[in-house]
């Protein structure tokens, strides 16, 4: 896991993610900030490929599936009511 920009104050933060993965594998992100209503957001060289809407039942861990994404390297970060995470890397095979 690489961590690559701080989130503002109150926004959710990610601690960690399961990297790497294959495609439509299950991915586990943990952290701190997650509401009932989340949306993972990828991106791969500066462009968002991909968003997808999870929740969170504990507010530290999103569980969702990584289907129809390609091998590469996406950034991804959680946005919820709160603001934007920071940005971690998951290498999908």
């Amino acid at each position: 896991m690489t961590v690559t920009t701080a989130p503002p104050t109150g926004a959710p933060t990610i601690t960690s993610i399961t990297s790497p993965v294959a495609s439509g594998a299950t991915v586990t992100i943990t952290g701190t900030g997650f509401l009932a209503s989340n949306t993972v957001y990828y991106s791969a060289n500066n462009v968002r490929l991909a968003a997808q809407t999870t929740a969170s039942t504990n507010g530290t861990t999103i569980i969702f599936k990584t289907n129809g994404l390609s091998a590469n390297t996406y950034g991804v970060y959680v946005y919820n009511t709160n603001g934007s995470s920071n940005f971690v890397s998951l290498v999908v095979n």
